[in-house]
């Protein structure tokens, strides 16, 4: 027999969100994923089960920095090996690609 916690976690089920990040700030856009994806959105929440939702972007060639983020930003990336440091500029065509290939989830061209 389940325990009334355990019937209470199965009973919610996973969501999917499709967020448009067409002229979202960077930062707050991140925060909210991040909220969403731990799944402290839920009611539900608890920090050792894993009760967060799918999300999918979309547009994200649109994003927003602040200010002179687009010329100053730059995003370090180190191999392991001496002096192995990639520095990738954010106006690059795809950026979100690049950031999510690095981390081993597979790429989306939007």
């Amino acid at each position: 027999m389940a325990s009334r916690l355990s019937q209470n976690f199965q009973t919610f089920t996973r969501l999917w969100y499709l967020m448009d990040a067409r002229d979202q700030v960077v930062g707050r856009l991140a925060a909210m994923l991040s909220l969403v994806l731990q799944g402290k959105t839920k009611p539900i929440y608890h920090p050792a089960v894993d009760v967060g939702d799918h999300v999918v972007l979309i547009n994200t060639k649109h994003i927003a920095f602040t200010g002179q983020k687009w010329k100053q930003k730059i995003y370090r990336h180190h191999t392991g090996y001496v002096r192995a440091t990639h520095l990738i500029p954010p106006f690059l065509d795809c950026l979100v690609c690049v950031c999510i290939n690095k981390n081993g989830l597979p790429a989306m061209h939007v």
